[in-house]
């Protein structure tokens, strides 16, 4: 026998552990927010019997969710006895308004690119909606954050019941074109890099892969042949900055030659078509090799640096005859060669 009523008592116990109903907590509900006038549902878990106070603003003390109409702030206090038939009590609070007040957050100004959260706290009861949408990460919240990519007013209406308000907030973001091209000029000990700043007007920095910088508009950098450079050109203003790098890997000098030259001229000095020239973009001259050839192979006319036109005159100093000539010019170790014809 005393072993059938050890086996029932463990079992009781067992029941009463598991038995979510053998000691219940209820609670009266969450601390709610109303605009003066305006009535709120209560809703309180369930219990066996109720007694809700103070009763003058309830429509009914003995129920789970009486409606609540306070004139003022109150404190509800709920008596009950749970599932079980044990008694307790808990509370909540109805917060009454008399107007709606809520802030849309100071204006501010951010860079292109950035962040900013809008808005305050969360009110109680108050539900929140923003205008306009765009960049917003959402629009129903008390601070949302907001990523603009041009100036924006945002406004915020907010609502509680019967009582609303709206503000607004001003962004402004800094944004500026930063660009930058550039011209590459052949010399004969390295490339000449002409910058050419196509960025808005701001404080310009250009800093450079061998650590040199400079704060000219449009600067001119050298490089060497085969060499691998970047170049970035930084703007600022009072808050912000913006970047934009360029890589240049550059080739040979002869990549960059354009070369030209006269085919026919006739050095009679009436002022026209006068010499053979030879063209070449960029500071190449005073290292190239210019010689002028007859057709027998010999030299006619000979210039090392600087003199990039022959006269039709041969090393001599007598005038060549008409007829055709053979031309070489060399820069940097590459030849061009060509004919030229000349008239007399």
């Amino acid at each position: 026998m005393k072993k059938h009523i050890t086996k029932i008592a463990l079992l009781l116990v067992s029941f009463l552990i598991s038995n979510p109903f053998s000691s219940q907590s209820v609670s009266a509900g969450e601390d709610r927010s109303i605009c003066l006038g305006d009535n709120v549902q209560l809703s309180a878990d369930d219990a066996m019997n109720y007694a809700w106070s103070p009763s003058a603003s309830l429509s009914d003390t003995t129920i789970a969710n009486p409606i609540a109409n306070p004139q003022v702030t109150t404190q509800y206090i709920l008596h009950y006895t749970d599932l079980m038939g044990n008694d307790s009590q808990d509370t909540l609070m109805v917060f009454v308004i008399n107007s709606l007040t809520i802030s849309a957050g100071d204006n501010q100004t951010i860079c292109f690119g950035e962040s900013v959260v809008l808005g305050e706290s969360p009110q109680l009861d108050v539900q929140y909606t923003w205008s306009p949408t765009d960049f917003l990460s959402a629009d129903n919240i008390s601070n949302p954050t907001a990523s603009p990519e041009e100036s924006t007013t945002y406004t915020v209406t907010a609502q509680n019941g019967s009582c609303s308000a709206e503000d607004e907030v001003m962004i402004t973001v800094e944004n500026f074109t930063i660009d930058f091209e550039y011209i590459i000029f052949p010399s004969c000990e390295a490339f000449e890099i002409q910058l050419i700043n196509k960025s808005d007007p701001a404080n310009y920095q250009w800093n450079f892969w061998t650590g040199e910088s400079s704060t000219e508009v449009n600067p001119t950098i050298n490089a060497q042949p085969n060499e691998f450079v970047f170049i970035t050109l930084r703007e600022t203003t009072s808050q912000c900055s913006f970047d934009i790098t360029k890589e240049i890997n550059f080739g040979e000098i002869d990549d960059y030659i354009n070369f030209s030259a006269t085919n026919v001229f006739s050095p009679n000095g009436d002022g026209i078509n006068d010499y053979m020239s030879i063209g070449v973009e960029g500071n190449l001259e005073n290292c190239m090799e210019f010689v002028i050839y007859n057709r027998w192979g010999e030299r006619m006319f000979v210039s090392t640096g600087g003199n990039s036109r022959w006269d039709g005159y041969t090393l001599a100093g007598q005038l060549a005859a008409s007829g055709t000539y053979f031309y070489s010019v060399i820069i940097k170790g590459v030849e061009h060669k060509g004919t030229v014809h000349l008239y007399r």
